[in-house]
């Protein structure tokens, strides 16, 4: 997935992202996107990789002005030279862990320094 400009999701459902690499293998590549101007308090992060997702990089992508968190990584997944800035606190239904630029409640990020 890349050049892409993602913006606005979430209106309607509920517990999704921007954009979801899940159950996919390795070998996948998320770069160069522009996520933007998600004000939905439904969405849980701007990119995540979930279910043990292993062996994806993510790179190059501004993340700007959304709920959730920026990024989420549940694997072993390589994130580099993401821009994560202006998150937003969406509403009362805002999940409280839902407030940060980057989650990892497990694996390990490969390329990246915070």
């Amino acid at each position: 997935m890349e050049g892409n400009e993602i913006s606005p999701v979430m209106e309607k459902l509920d517990d999704g992202n921007c954009t979801h690499v899940s159950g996919t293998g390795g070998q996948n590549v998320v770069r160069d996107n522009y996520l933007h101007d998600v004000p939905s308090f439904r969405v849980n992060a701007a990119i995540r990789c979930d279910d043990d997702q292993h062996g994806t990089i993510i790179t190059g992508n501004l993340i700007w002005r959304t709920c959730g968190e920026g990024l989420i990584n549940k694997g072993n997944n390589t994130f580099v030279n993401n821009v994560v800035t202006d998150m937003r606190v969406c509403g009362e239904a805002q999940r409280t862990a839902g407030r940060g630029f980057m989650v990892m409640p497990y694996g390990r990020w490969q390329g990246s320094h915070y």
